[in-house]
């Protein structure tokens, strides 16, 4: 699986790894502003998302072996692992399996536990869009808009639209085997998964993903963790509070 990246930046490895139906383009205003004056920085699309090959199966044991692929083919020894949400566990996953790959880890807002937050219905409120008839970005919102009343939600899935020729709009992820594996995505770690490496979980105020239980399960898998709280903000945490999350980052890994 050859993935589709963007690199920017100068210095020590950073691999940040985005969210469900997310992109590498989601990360690329603060890879530029914030880590590529201090790292090199890769961004990379996950498999069946952006850029990247589509297939049949979605997994974080396949996302994990994406990701040593990805290391190997760009001769990255060792690597500062960043992941936002599904990224998050796959980075998790990752530390677990490769310790020796990983220079340090963060993880943002993201639990090694199962969590309840499904995405199922995002997904087959894309899946309802006709374009034979939708011809503009503005159209594909106003069809979503029943299904997904969150203005903020909407702008996100709609980041995924493309011209798949001048008159016809797509979609770039392979929303159908999202939707047919979508359970494995709420998968836990499995009790001996465990990284003593140097680990920094990120988490909203507002988000309910890490909350007390979290946090003690949290402390099991990866007991050199530290855990930074962002106030004011959800789910979306790099989205949200941009300064105030690069600072925390940035403070971590130089501190």
């Amino acid at each position: 699986m050859q993935l589709n990246f963007k690199q920017m930046g100068q210095g020590p490895a950073l691999v940040i790894l985005h969210g469900f139906l997310g992109s590498s383009d989601n990360w690329v205003s603060l890879a530029r502003n914030y880590f590529a004056p201090h790292y090199t920085v890769y961004l990379v699309d996950a498999r069946n998302h952006g850029e990247s090959p589509h297939d049949n199966e979605h997994s974080y044991a396949a996302m994990v072996a994406d990701l040593l692929e990805f290391l190997n083919t760009h001769s990255i020894d060792k690597a500062i692992i960043m992941g936002h949400s599904m990224g998050g566990k796959t980075a998790m996953l990752f530390a677990c399996e490769n310790p020796e790959r990983i220079e340090k880890l963060i993880v943002v807002d993201m639990m090694p536990g199962v969590y309840e937050h499904s995405n199922l219905p995002v997904v087959e409120a894309m899946l309802t869009l006709d374009f034979d008839t939708l011809k503009s970005r503005k159209e594909a919102d106003e069809a979503l808009a029943d299904e997904l009343p969150s203005v903020t939600l909407r702008q996100f899935v709609l980041k995924n639209l493309y011209w798949e020729t001048k008159e016809r709009l797509g979609w770039r992820p392979n929303l159908t085997i999202l939707a047919a594996t979508i359970d494995h995505l709420n998968e836990a770690l499995s009790a001996d998964h465990i990284f003593t490496g140097p680990t920094l979980f990120i988490r909203g105020e507002l988000s309910d993903y890490i909350k007390g239980p979290e946090v003690a399960d949290i402390n099991l898998h990866f007991p050199n963790a530290v855990i930074e709280t962002i106030d004011g903000a959800g789910h979306w945490v790099q989205a949200e509070k941009p300064e105030e999350f690069c600072q925390t980052v940035l403070t971590y890994l130089q501190g």
